[in-house]
């Protein structure tokens, strides 16, 4: 049986976007990041400067904010970091 490194707690740490349009809001988040799939993670620099914070307007009531600290995650990858968003 393989075995494979633990990477976070046992939460979901994903933000789900949407399938229908997700590649269209993957483009406005990381419009300018160079992000790739590694071991099924989505990940980018650790340079928490090159990216912008993301508001969400949810159900037509909620304002909600996104700053990088909140989404670019330092899991051990040396100068990768993982940014938790994932397809619905």
């Amino acid at each position: 049986m393989a075995t494979k490194e633990a990477y976070l707690d046992s939460f979901s740490p994903y933000i789900y976007v949407p399938k229908n349009g997700g590649v269209e809001i993957f483009s406005k988040i990381l419009h300018e990041i160079k992000y790739t799939m590694v071991d099924g993670l989505l990940m980018g620099p650790c340079d928490k400067s090159k990216y912008d914070t993301i508001s969400l307007f949810i159900n037509d009531r909620y304002y909600f904010k996104l700053s990088p600290d909140s989404y670019v995650l330092d899991i051990g990858y040396g100068d990768k970091c993982f940014l938790p968003f994932q397809y619905n």
